[in-house]
């Protein structure tokens, strides 16, 4: 990882933990964890930002897939 980036390393921690809590089905967005860990808002938040606009998304796509299958 090099260290100069720590971000990039919570990204990967915060994706996983975004999947394990929506395969838990508790829909929380990335916005709500990064909310409730302030203190790790750093210059990498730029990262964070696009990773959050992909999640969503595919979050979006996921939940209209979902609702085809029920009808």
């Amino acid at each position: 990882w090099g260290g100069r980036h720590p971000g990039k390393y919570i990204v990967v921690k915060l994706l996983h933990l975004l999947h394990f809590r929506l395969e838990c089905g508790i829909r929380t967005s990335l916005i709500d964890i990064l909310t409730s860990n302030t203190d790790i808002l750093t210059p990498d938040t730029v990262i964070l930002t696009s990773y959050t606009d992909i999640l969503t998304s595919s979050i979006v796509n996921r939940g209209s897939e979902i609702e085809h299958r029920k009808s």
